[in-house]
């Protein structure tokens, strides 16, 4: 059987379901190939499921050379009445006819007959509104082809795509919480600043209580010596 590539005006239309391609394929098993398989420059131009369910019947389809002068009209007059598209989808679609048409960076090539269309004229082509097509272009531009792919297989809204991308977790840690300065401090949180000096024995045993009380006189100069540098410290930067 003759092996045949896809045309880029062929693939801007999803392939049907697993369920619709098994539906295909009984009526062809029963009937027949009814409509022959449209190519253009040797590429399948319209027939894309029709030439997968001959494939899997092993029948060799019969096909026609495209002759008219307008391959996208063609294509967009075949598929928007037979398929049912979504909203999301039709916008997809003219999201890619703007941009081939256009000369914008895209995985599809330019063609024959492919002049200049503007995303208002896409748009109306596929019966959406141009904040559409630019809801999708932009998409296109920022999304995972898994994203995208999604949404052009009806799978996945275009609203709900790009809610998704603006979600998105940077990979970045979260910046941990400023530190209050000492001015910021609520008054009751600074209370150690007013601690009576200069500090002895008598004025550390209520703040320290009865452990402090029973240490040895060494001790307890040691640790008043240590806390005396630590408040003057701490004055010196509140002053500050």
């Amino acid at each position: 059987m003759q092996k045949l590539e896809l045309h880029l005006y062929c693939i801007l239309f999803p392939a049907c379901t697993e369920e619709e391609l098994r539906t295909l394929t009984d009526d062809i098993r029963q009937n027949g190939l009814l409509e022959p398989i449209v190519l253009l420059d040797g590429k399948i131009l319209d027939g894309r499921n029709r030439y997968q369910a001959c494939q899997e019947l092993g029948i060799e389809p019969e096909t026609v050379e495209y002759d008219g002068d307008d391959p996208l009209a063609f294509v967009l007059s075949k598929n928007l009445y037979r398929r049912q598209l979504t909203t999301s989808q039709r916008a997809m679609i003219a999201s890619e006819i703007a941009n081939i048409r256009q000369g914008e960076r895209t995985d599809l090539e330019p063609c024959r007959n492919s002049g200049k269309v503007a995303q208002s004229e896409a748009a109306k082509q596929m019966s959406v509104s141009r904040d559409s097509v630019q809801q999708a272009t932009k998409l296109r531009k920022e999304a995972s082809p898994e994203v995208i792919q999604q949404v052009k297989d009806g799978k996945k809204t275009l609203h709900a795509a790009l809610s998704e991308r603006k979600q998105k977790p940077t990979g970045k840690p979260p910046l941990p919480p400023r530190r209050k300065t000492l001015a910021e401090e609520p008054e009751e949180e600074i209370e150690y600043l007013k601690i009576p000096l200069p500090i002895d024995h008598n004025t550390m045993t209520p703040v320290f209580g009865l452990r402090f009380q029973n240490e040895s006189d060494e001790v307890k100069d040691r640790l008043l010596r240590e806390l005396a540098l630590f408040i003057d410290l701490i004055q010196n930067i509140y002053c500050d």
